[in-house]
């Protein structure tokens, strides 16, 4: 009866952990998509600001 249980947790944690694993990577692959809409956007309607946008990143990428 306590072999049974162990496994049966086991199996149950393997399983907690692949839902977990695949929710944190799904959720990431949406951040990146919006991310990627969100600058396409606003680069295109306001291109200004982009660019302070772009050299602010490229200025801190220099002081690494």
């Amino acid at each position: 009866m306590n072999n049974d249980n162990d496994f049966l947790g086991f199996i149950l944690l393997l399983a907690f952990g692949a839902v977990t694993f695949f929710v944190l990577v799904k959720l990431s692959d949406i951040g990146y998509e919006k991310g990627v809409k969100e600058t396409a956007i606003l680069c295109i309607e306001k291109p200004q600001d982009c660019k302070i946008k772009y050299d602010y990143i490229k200025l801190q990428e220099k002081q690494k």
